[in-house]
């Protein structure tokens, strides 16, 4: 590759760089969680997509990763279980919903699921993780 060439081509990632900058700052400044850049995801598609599970909705509702949902559910059940308060759960439940406008708003792509969708989506994560570190911290047997 010429020098010329070489030059060209990190003006162009430059460009590309800034653009996705640009693009990032437009989502406002709770924005937190981005896509990572279609030029950097070329260089190892596999790098950069989930193959086990996923968590929030930029992958949420692939069918090679719908086995861990279920796990997800039964982590679920667990934290029912150990919380063992339907108000507690209930109030966890209005407590994303009233929140949800600010919790998409930390994501760069605008999720297309419905409100239900999204607020069961966002409680089924954050409970699985809470469940997985307890469980982790406990010495209980994981599903991984």
């Amino acid at each position: 590759m010429g020098e010329n060439e070489h030059q060209s081509r990190e003006w162009s990632i430059d460009i590309d760089q800034q653009n996705n900058l640009e693009e990032g700052l437009q989502h406002g400044s709770a924005c937190c969680i981005y896509k990572v850049p279609q030029y950097l995801r070329k260089i190892n598609e596999e790098a950069y997509t989930p193959c086990f599970i996923s968590i929030g909705p930029l992958h949420c509702g692939r069918k090679e990763l719908m086995g861990m949902q279920i796990q997800k559910k039964r982590y679920l059940l667990d934290f029912d279980e150990r919380v063992n308060n339907a108000q507690k759960l209930e109030e966890l439940k209005t407590y994303i919903k009233d929140k949800e406008e600010n919790i998409r708003g930390h994501y760069s792509v605008t999720s297309k699921l419905q409100s239900s969708e999204y607020i069961e989506m966002i409680r089924l994560d954050a409970v699985f993780i809470i469940e997985l570190f307890m469980k982790k911290y406990r010495g209980q047997k994981t599903f991984c």
